[in-house]
């Protein structure tokens, strides 16, 4: 392999890779362990060179997410500003996008793509300063954590990141893979802060995801994605209520009740629930689910770490006829 004019050796395996991915990451990986950056750079000059090749770009967006995987440092050097021969302007988040742009009706490139975001996204908050005020970063509800978040130049907000994803989902929303990495993408992104749920929530993201939750009701991922990710949007007051008033209360424990030995499905649907439900919130809609007590019973027992604080209190708010019992709950 020739780069930047110099010869770099590669040892394939004795056993051939069995697919073209195999073979090219086999590349990538040994370039970048022997030349720091110039796997990355071979990935993006590709990508950039034929924005319309849906093969290179299904290939280039799946490597993205392979070198995604490795750990915080690569990831670092990912989200920041690219000093090498590939485009010193563009980060991995603005190549991921501009792909997913030239490519809409490749439902390949855009999951591709959406996996990459999605292990990009928890790097940005260490990389731009992001606050990481997800509600899995602290217990107790405090909003002015959410309302005070500072101002950062996000590349998911600045590169239209959350946009794409969500024209993704809503292009292609039968395809299972794509709904379930786009999910946990706006699940991630949804962590960081308030202008990211600012944006996913203006962006049509909340519809998109109840949408993915009727649309793919036996899968898993999918239920437990959207759950986490609306009960991350339901920090926000108006997000509930558009939540509320689009049956996502009801999805809550449609989801519950087809997962009930899904721990992911148990604990993200009942923070959701307890979210979107503080202070006595939509109490009437709850009560006319009527297996609602059974399945918060359920969810309390068998997954007491992740769900106990919060089913319980659902439980006591029914119980009390809608006050709230306490301000403290687990995400």
């Amino acid at each position: 392999l020739s780069y930047n004019n110099k010869e770099v050796k590669v040892t394939l395996p004795e056993e051939e890779p069995v697919t073209l991915v195999d073979s090219v990451n086999l590349v990538a990986t040994a370039t970048m362990n022997d030349h720091g950056l110039s796997a990355l750079a071979i990935i993006l000059l590709s990508i950039i060179s034929h924005p319309y090749d849906v093969l290179i770009q299904s290939l280039g967006c799946q490597l993205l997410h392979n070198l995604a995987c490795h750990n915080d440092e690569t990831k670092s050097m990912m989200l920041g500003k690219n000093n090498d021969d590939a485009n010193p302007s563009l980060s991995c988040m603005d190549v991921l996008v501009k792909s997913m742009k030239n490519v809409p009706d490749s439902a390949d490139v855009q999951m591709s793509a959406c996996m990459a975001i999605s292990n990009l996204a928890p790097a940005v908050g260490n990389h731009y300063g992001s606050s990481g005020v997800g509600w899995n970063h602290f217990c107790g509800i405090d909003m002015s954590l959410v309302s005070s978040s500072p101002s950062h130049d996000s590349p998911v907000i600045s590169s239209g990141a959350i946009t794409s994803i969500i024209s993704a989902m809503e292009k292609h929303p039968q395809h299972k893979k794509l709904q379930e990495h786009a999910c946990a993408a706006l699940l991630n992104i949804s962590t960081l802060g308030k202008l990211e749920v600012k944006a996913v929530s203006s962006s049509n993201g909340i519809s998109m995801l109840l949408a993915a939750m009727v649309n793919h009701q036996q899968v898993v991922e999918i239920q437990a994605n959207a759950c986490g990710a609306l009960a991350n949007l339901a920090a926000v007051l108006e997000n509930r209520e558009t939540i509320e008033s689009k049956g996502g209360i009801y999805l809550f424990i449609c989801a519950m009740t087809a997962h009930r030995t899904e721990r992911e499905v148990q604990k993200n649907g009942c923070a959701a629930l307890r979210i979107v439900m503080e202070d006595g919130l939509f109490l009437e809609t709850l009560q006319e689910l009527g297996n609602v007590r059974k399945i918060l019973e359920i969810a309390s027992i068998d997954f007491p770490l992740e769900c106990k604080v919060n089913a319980d209190f659902l439980l006591k708010t029914l119980n009390n006829g809608g006050s709230s019992p306490s301000a403290y709950f687990v995400w």
